[in-house]
């Protein structure tokens, strides 16, 4: 293996308390350390919040080489910046959030993968999170398996491929997507659509990753998804920009090992549909079957106001 270190980018706002341990998880890790901060919001405490966020990343013993805070605040968008900014310097990042604990044993399997799947233009990332039960997963023993789906939370890309997300102005050919096999029906496509389309007309600019999800499938790209979990969201609570709630189905046991059977035999580069259908069901809400019972649910309550 090459023994190059990638660079990891961490990227932050205003949760000091969270950064901390995000930071004193990766203590020992030999990889350069960049911290990219967005700016306080105009009329909050935020400021006071960053200023303790940055002394963090100031006196961390990890292998910090450049801290850049940035005066305006862009809210999530701040990430897709960040991560920009990291691949002009770099062919490859490991992107960790302030709310986002990785296990060493992640950052070894990233700088792995992003060797091993470097020239296969059919992965577009790695990532730390497995959500999906062992019972199912195809094949639970083998160490990676391969999903359609995106997951942010603790993940891993290169440039190239960065590179090829639209941005939210620029012209989408919704026509040029190669829907995954869990996505093919019209309800599921329009959960997905409903998200694409805020983006592109600008109405939610920070959802950043819905513009990763349309490069993904225009580029019929797949995630490298551990089967033993890598990492956990330790970010639920009332400051969380999103989710405030730990849905069920967030892991919150990190591993320190997962098993060798991917260097003893070659994983078939394919998306495991059996995991994917539970998460489109459980983690994304994406399925057919969720979709009718949210809409059912919304018609029933709307007409019991009326009543």
């Amino acid at each position: 293996m090459n023994s190059k270190k990638i660079p990891i980018l961490i990227t932050a706002f205003n949760r000091p308390e969270k950064l901390k341990n995000v930071v004193e998880a990766l203590i020992g890790v030999e990889n350069e350390v960049f911290f990219w901060f967005d700016g306080p919001r105009v009329g909050t405490s935020d400021k006071k919040q960053i200023d303790l966020s940055v002394e963090i990343a100031e006196s961390s013993n990890l292998n910090t080489v450049e801290i850049v805070q940035n005066l305006a605040n862009v809210g999530t968008n701040s990430v897709a910046i960040g991560i920009s900014w990291i691949l002009q310097k770099f062919d490859s990042v490991i992107v960790i959030e302030e709310d986002v604990i990785v296990s060493h044993t992640f950052i070894r399997f990233a700088e792995e993968m992003l060797e091993k799947y470097a020239l296969d233009f059919r992965i577009g990332s790695i990532t730390s999170m497995n959500l999906v039960p062992a019972s199912y997963i195809s094949q639970p023993n083998d160490s990676y398996r391969f999903s359609s789906f995106f997951y942010a939370w603790g993940w891993a890309t290169w440039a190239n491929r960065w590179n090829k997300m639209p941005d939210g102005t620029s012209h989408w050919d919704y026509s040029e997507i190669h829907w995954p096999k869990t996505a093919r029906n019209k309800l599921s496509q329009s959960r997905w659509l409903t998200g694409m389309n805020a983006v592109r007309d600008g109405s939610e600019p920070g959802l950043w990753d819905y513009r990763w999800i349309y490069c993904y499938w225009v580029n019929s790209w797949l995630t490298v998804v551990p089967n033993s979990n890598l990492g956990t969201n330790i970010g639920f609570d009332h400051d969380a920009t999103h989710t405030r709630m730990r849905p069920s189905w967030v892991p919150q046991e990190l591993s320190m090992s997962m098993t060798d059977s991917a260097r003893t035999r070659e994983i078939k580069v394919a998306q495991d549909v059996k995991a994917d259908r539970w998460a489109a069901k459980n983690v994304h809400s994406s399925s057919s079957l969720v979709i009718l019972k949210t809409k059912i649910k919304k018609y029933l309550n709307q007409t019991l106001l009326k009543a």
